[in-house]
């Protein structure tokens, strides 16, 4: 995660909105959504993807 802070763009495009701002990190089976904005990341939703 602390990777995010040098490129925040280096994970997927979400699959969850029609926005480049809106990114998909996956990490040991969850789900991280967040979104760039500015010199700000904000972490929008935490889930487990199998239980989605």
């Amino acid at each position: 995660m602390a990777s995010l802070l040098d490129n925040p763009y280096r994970c997927r495009k979400s699959e969850y909105f029609d926005d480049e701002n809106y990114r998909d990190l996956i990490y040991k089976g969850y789900t991280i959504i967040y979104k760039v904005q500015n010199e700000t990341i904000m972490i929008l939703e935490i889930f487990k993807w199998q239980k989605r």
